[in-house]
């Protein structure tokens, strides 16, 4: 009876060690490309050219933006959160580790917005955070302050909805049979 005991155990630490890697690997690597494919294809699609494209040491891109509206370059500095908030909330999967990845996906999008508020209201304050998409976006004065953080503050509150609605602790729960 002990040894079932102890392939429960090992079983479990295998699903941790799993699920900390798929962790890693979406906040690591998913989501900066994700972040990064956004404004390429924001660049690309309104115009603009993508000069470079990095995810590592630092992920970032530089984009020739000659030419284009200040509200252009603004939807191109929002666009590095919307494409992950996208793929988060609208592709569904299946599988436990999938859905895993989803819902560090959403944890990390939401971050990414609250910070986003947080930049906004520096901003506001006259201490704007530098190298900040919103910082720049407002800088750009196509959108007030208070228009972006309408404007990440509304997916901001889906990404938690959508935390919510999935009941992650009752699906962990259920997965390590708890």
């Amino acid at each position: 009876m002990a040894n079932r005991g102890n392939k429960k155990d090992l079983s479990d630490v295998m699903k941790l060690i799993l699920m900390t890697a798929i962790g890693l690997f979406v906040a690591i690597v998913g989501y900066p490309l994700l972040h990064e494919l956004g404004h390429s294809l924001a660049a690309v699609l309104l115009g603009g050219k993508v000069l470079d494209f990095q995810l590592l040491p630092l992920p970032n891109i530089l984009c020739d933006s000659t030419g284009l509206s200040t509200l252009f370059i603004s939807i191109i500095g929002l666009s590095g959160m919307a494409l992950p908030f996208l793929v988060s909330v609208c592709i569904r999967t299946k599988g436990y580790y999938l859905w895993f990845a989803g819902l560090i996906l959403k944890g990390i999008n939401f971050l990414s917005f609250f910070i986003s508020i947080i930049a906004v209201f520096m901003y506001m304050g006259g201490n704007p955070i530098n190298n900040e998409d919103v910082t720049q976006v407002i800088s750009f004065q196509a959108m007030s302050p208070w228009q972006v953080l309408i404007a990440v503050l509304l997916p901001a509150c889906i990404c938690i909805f959508a935390i919510i609605k999935e009941h992650p602790i009752k699906q962990i729960c259920d997965f390590f049979k708890v």
